[in-house]
């Protein structure tokens, strides 16, 4: 009988993929560098730096020699040249805005060479998730007061200065910040679409006990919308009859409720518009209202090349120092000298104010690619259109409305594993469909 560490060594050497592997290794130990990078001190820099930069290195090179993505190479190369031409941009946000389509073309290569096992591919999202529970249980731990809040050397983390320059106490001090850990969270939701139904049941109802205990509203109401949806249209899948919610029901009341929102949230931002001469009120979702009416300043003032490709990757602070004012920004009223900037905290504005349509573009052009691949998997069209829907938009309509999630490496790293193990999924659910016949 052949051993599994066999086979997996049969892998590597007869394929020579050991670029791959090393991939595979390091996307792994993803949620372990954020933990790490943020409770202990640089030295020189953050440990997630080192840890992510060499997913993005491996990532690169193994563009390079592929076959299949290498124009992607290319369209880096005229990008960059585009880009270098703009007033501001820099290496860091360059890096950061390429390494999630780096990661995603090559881990959906990687699936789609089948050129790991079933059994292989397991261990390392089985590693993956494990390391997304650590920090998650350590917030929660914290929360019920087990866990000190100063967590070993972070001390320099668990506060952050607003823009009056008064400290703020963070409510889970060991990561940096509550979009890290809303990103891990919500993704061990979506994990659990692949569960057996009454564990995912169950553990669905308990992250959003945890997103509750992390204080942030958004990752609160990713999770309840996560609940509901599995409810309704995951949990059946045409795998088995265990239902709670009718999705007739749920699509006629989501409508109606969807429809009466929309128009009073359209309504309210008009009648803000006519006082106020923005759209978004100051202290809108923790001051993000002021944020946005700044950038809404900046974009109308683009030029034509700036609306197709940005103002240039790493624009985004000088953008918001130049246009704040006493009147779109409050603080400046208290404080005249304060040289604060904040980014845009919004998934496509970020995008948006750095790289312009392209940059909307080239994420359209990911998430179709993972339709694609999706669509050659089992069980059924519907199934996966279904994943694909609850995959993308319910983070991005939650959680992407205050949070830059597309410049987060770790959004992209929880993305790819969990491609991996829908993967697994469909694979495992043809292996079983093919025993019954």
């Amino acid at each position: 009988m052949i051993s599994q560490e066999n086979i997996f060594s049969s892998e590597v050497s007869s394929k020579k993929n050991y670029l791959d592997l090393i991939f595979l290794e390091l996307l792994s130990f993803a949620p372990l560098f954020i933990l790490l990078g943020n409770v202990v001190p640089p030295f020189p820099i953050k440990l997630h730096y080192v840890g992510l930069g060499l997913i993005f290195l491996v990532s690169f090179i193994r563009l390079l020699l592929s076959e299949k993505n290498k124009w992607y190479a290319y369209v880096i190369f005229a990008y960059l040249v585009a880009q270098g031409i703009q007033n501001s941009w820099d290496i860091k946000s360059m890096i950061d805005f390429f390494f999630g389509p780096l990661v995603l073309l090559n881990i959906l290569e990687l699936i789609y060479r089948k050129q790991f096992s079933v059994s292989t591919l397991r261990k390392y999202t089985k590693r993956f998730i494990s390391f997304v529970w650590i920090p998650v249980g350590i917030s929660f731990l914290q929360y019920l007061g087990i866990m000190p809040f100063t967590f070993w050397n972070a001390t320099f983390i668990n506060s952050t200065p607003d823009a009056f320059g008064n400290d703020i106490f963070r409510p889970n001090g060991f990561l940096y910040h509550g979009s890290e850990l809303s990103i891990l969270i919500c993704f061990l939701g979506l994990f659990q679409f692949f569960k057996k139904e009454k564990e995912a049941f169950w553990n669905l109802l308990f992250l959003i006990l945890v997103a509750y205990a992390t204080y942030f509203k958004a990752i609160v109401g990713c999770m309840m919308l996560l609940f509901v949806y599995y409810l309704g249209f995951i949990n059946k899948g045409g795998l088995s009859n265990y239902r709670i919610i009718s999705k007739s029901f749920l699509i006629f009341f989501g409508s109606i409720a969807s429809i009466g929102v929309i128009s009073l949230v359209l309504y309210y931002f008009y009648a803000v518009k006519l006082q106020t001469g923005y759209y978004f009120p100051p202290q809108m979702l923790t001051g993000r209202g002021s944020i946005w009416n700044i950038y809404s300043d900046a974009i109308s003032d683009y030029s034509v090349f700036d609306t197709i490709f940005g103002a240039g990757l790493g624009s985004s602070t000088s953008l918001f120092t130049a246009y704040a004012t006493p009147k779109n920004f409050y603080p400046l009223v208290v404080n005249p000298n304060s040289t604060i900037a904040y980014l845009p905290h919004n998934a496509f504005l970020n995008i948006f104010i750095d790289a312009g349509l392209v940059g909307i573009g080239v994420l359209i052009s990911l998430f179709y690619s993972i339709k694609k691949q999706a669509a050659k998997w089992w069980p059924s069209k519907k199934w996966n259109v279904r994943i694909l829907i609850g995959i993308v938009f319910i983070p991005l309509i939650t959680i992407g409305i205050t949070i830059g999630v597309f410049d987060m490496a770790i959004y992209w790293c929880c993305l790819s594993m969990l491609l991996v193990r829908w993967y697994i999924f469909s694979e495992q659910k043809i292996d079983l469909k093919a025993l019954q016949e």
